[in-house]
């Protein structure tokens, strides 16, 4: 497990499993977990 905090993620391609930030870094993933949070 990874976390990568402060890092906008501004596209995500499920069909290759990658997903690509603001900043242009690309990551590979396996099993990807989106958790926003709340209150």
């Amino acid at each position: 497990i990874e976390l990568f905090l402060n890092t906008e993620i501004v596209k995500v391609d499920l069909a290759s499993k990658t997903l690509i930030s603001a900043s242009g870094t690309t990551f590979k993933f396996g099993v990807l977990l989106i958790a926003t949070g709340s209150t």
